[in-house]
């Protein structure tokens, strides 16, 4: 009983500190400009963010041309670990979204 619950902790540990880690890689988050009236929750901007994540991971801006781009940016709330949004000097507001890591290298393949 006492293995598995130390089993069962490494395993939590491990998913928290991926989390983390991804958190600390700016290749996995992405930013797009919200306009007036639209915040963290709006699918399009979220959608967006992601689109500039699988430009960067890639490196490739091809991508975007992809037919199979929609189905992967439906996924978009699914692989965010975090969404928040940041207001710049200017005023200009930015959705800013980190996304899994793994998820993002699944769909990208």
């Amino acid at each position: 009983m006492h293995a598995r619950l130390s089993l069962l902790l490494l395993i939590l540990l491990a998913g928290a500190s991926s989390s983390v880690l991804a958190l600390q890689m700016p290749i996995y988050e992405g930013t797009a400009v919200l306009a007036a009236g639209q915040d963290e929750q709006d699918d399009g901007a979220l959608r967006a963010a992601l689109t500039n994540v699988l430009m960067k991971v890639s490196g490739d801006r091809s991508v975007t041309t992809d037919a199979g781009l929609g189905s992967v940016l439906g996924d978009a709330r699914r692989i965010a670990l975090t969404v928040t949004t940041r207001t710049l000097a200017d005023g200009t507001r930015l959705l800013v979204a980190n996304f899994d890591p793994g998820a993002v290298h699944d769909r990208l393949a």
